[in-house]
């Protein structure tokens, strides 16, 4: 019985990962800005672009990560629903 829960919530897990993975790549789109990094790091040594592409890659994961973690409470904070949130997302776009 606690096997069949385990790999069902190892199904589970697996699905969400698929599913942000998916939502997040189109959006942040890495080899896409591989040449705005590269344009923009013209003239520094590789050991300053390593350090860059890692300070930026940490700052862009706790973003991520608070946005999940405190996004529902701030739209909570401003009274905003989500409907309100994709519309105006929409209209940016």
């Amino acid at each position: 019985m606690s096997e069949t829960l385990i790999a069902s919530d190892a199904l589970l897990l697996f699905h969400a990962i698929l599913l942000i993975v998916g939502a997040l790549l189109p959006v942040v789109n890495p080899p896409g800005d591989v040449p705005i990094f590269l344009a923009m790091t013209r003239g520094c040594d590789e050991a300053t672009r390593r350090s860059l592409a890692r300070r930026i890659a940490i700052y862009s994961f706790a973003l991520l990560a608070g946005s999940m973690l405190f996004g529902s409470f701030v739209l909570r904070l401003f009274d905003l629903s989500v409907s309100a949130l994709q519309a105006a997302g929409g209209a940016v776009v």
